[in-house]
């Protein structure tokens, strides 16, 4: 009996140690999470660009194939001593000026978001986004 009760409190406290285990590290490290838009046009034409200066998203405006376009942000900490950027994307044409960089309590940073249109790429209308992640260090 005395076995059971002992295997049956072990097995609470190890559930226990895992639930808490998973919150922690899924949340109490993420600071703030932003997403930023973007869009941009590909067309055939190569003398026809579009241009869209409005700050409300990253509009990259109308690029033709085998061209390369870029918008730039800022990112400021305005809460966390330390802080790590961490910035992400689903699409492969997007390269980032600085990833993964840390910035402490009111500092600031411009990162610029590289758009280069592949040979291969379909004409038409995109819209995605970046995910702009700041984590708390320890």
């Amino acid at each position: 009996m005395k076995n059971r009760r002992s295997i049956s409190l072990l097995i609470i406290i190890i559930i226990f140690v895992a639930l808490i285990t998973l919150i922690f590290s899924k949340n109490l490290f993420l600071h703030s999470y932003k997403k930023i838009y973007l869009d941009f046009t590909v067309v055939e034409d190569q003398n026809r660009l579009g241009f869209n200066p409005d700050k409300d998203a990253l509009h990259f405006g109308t690029l033709p194939i085998g061209t390369t376009g870029f918008r730039d942000f800022e990112i400021q900490n305005l809460d966390c001593n330390k802080c790590l950027v961490s910035i992400k994307s689903n699409i492969s044409w997007l390269k980032i000026s600085e990833n993964n960089f840390l910035l402490k309590k009111n500092e600031k940073k411009t990162v610029k978001v590289y758009l280069a249109i592949p040979n291969d790429a379909k004409f038409g209308e995109y819209n995605s986004f970046v995910q702009v992640y700041l984590w708390k260090t320890i």
